[in-house]
């Protein structure tokens, strides 16, 4: 655990030493790319595995419903942020009243 968090600020340290570098303009394709090797390897891993594969149906519901439920927290959530942040941000008659006075625009 502590390796990860290691290279993860030593990454970190990295990517402020080359932040101008073109090493960066490289590194957001080589991202995708080990992402997708990623994806692909561990597909493989549990597409070899018997026991996976014989209970992928019972799985399916489950899996189905768990990542309905995450999609809907995050629009409810995003729709709340949204709904506050929006709400705060506009300003109130008053404060329009006193722009007007003094020639500005809200």
């Amino acid at each position: 655990m502590w390796t990860i968090f290691l290279l993860m600020f030593l990454g970190i340290a990295v990517g402020r030493l080359l932040r101008r570098s073109r090493v960066i303009a490289f590194s957001d394709k080589a991202v995708t790319v080990v992402i997708a090797v990623m994806l692909l390897v561990m597909g493989w891993d549990v597409g070899a595995r018997p026991s996976v594969v014989s209970g992928l149906s019972g799985y399916g519901i489950t899996a189905l419903l768990i990542a309905v439920a995450g999609v809907a927290g995050s629009v409810f959530g995003a729709f709340l942020f949204h709904f506050f942040s929006v709400r705060r941000k506009k300003p109130s008659a008053q404060e329009n009243a006193s722009c007007e006075e003094k020639g500005g625009a809200a």
